[in-house]
């Protein structure tokens, strides 16, 4: 594509099919315009086709793994469930905001190292389902109900939103290092992670 919008010797606008300078008089030679590459945004790169593919495996892995814990969970008598449930109130009736907060983060920071990190977000997440499943047992509620509910949740959709970025970023760091690439990854955009799950 050739384009002129100023003559180079006096400066002044020309048509773009003009052959002369109408101030001047000047020979005007035409230029190739090449186009400017296209810059990706620092949102564009964090969120790459592959850490989208790893997003939507954690989402659908961190839920199976729940509901597969809670379905564990309701397996046993509604006695064993309430005795669970009563040591569980009892336990957490100590706990303050803050302790949840550190605990939550405790358990994500550990799922950010590869492999390791993944097999103990999972881990956590069934003990999580188990629990559910328990406690829908022992108040005899419809476990998926409480699930739902407690998903649905302000609480719940950040706990899970965090969760599932923490996941993902392991799953992203093997790929990068299986891509020789964990240095530009670590660097650049885990860093962004970190900070949205905190």
């Amino acid at each position: 594509m050739f384009v002129i919008l100023f003559c180079p010797r006096c400066g002044t606008q020309v048509k773009e099919d003009a052959s002369f300078c109408p101030n001047c008089g000047a020979p005007l030679a035409k230029q190739p315009v090449t186009p400017l590459p296209k810059i990706e945004s620092s949102f564009e790169r964090y969120f790459s086709r592959p850490f989208i593919y790893c997003i939507i495996l954690s989402a659908v892995l961190i839920f199976s793994v729940l509901i597969v814990g809670g379905i564990s969970g309701e397996q046993i008598t509604v006695n064993e469930a309430q005795q669970i449930q009563m040591e569980f109130e009892a336990e957490f009736r100590k706990w303050t905001a803050l302790d949840f907060f550190f605990s939550n983060m405790l358990n994500t920071l550990i799922s950010f190292v590869p492999v390791i990190g993944s097999v103990w977000m999972l881990y956590a997440q069934y003990n999580t389902g188990y629990i559910f499943g328990n406690l829908a047992k022992a108040y005899e509620v419809n476990f998926f109900l409480v699930t739902a509910l407690t998903l649905a949740s302000p609480t719940g959709l950040l706990e899970y939103s965090a969760y599932t970025l923490a996941l993902s970023e392991s799953f992203i760091l093997v790929y990068f290092t299986l891509k020789k690439n964990l240095g530009k990854r670590l660097l650049k955009q885990t860093w962004k992670t970190l900070l949205i799950v905190i």
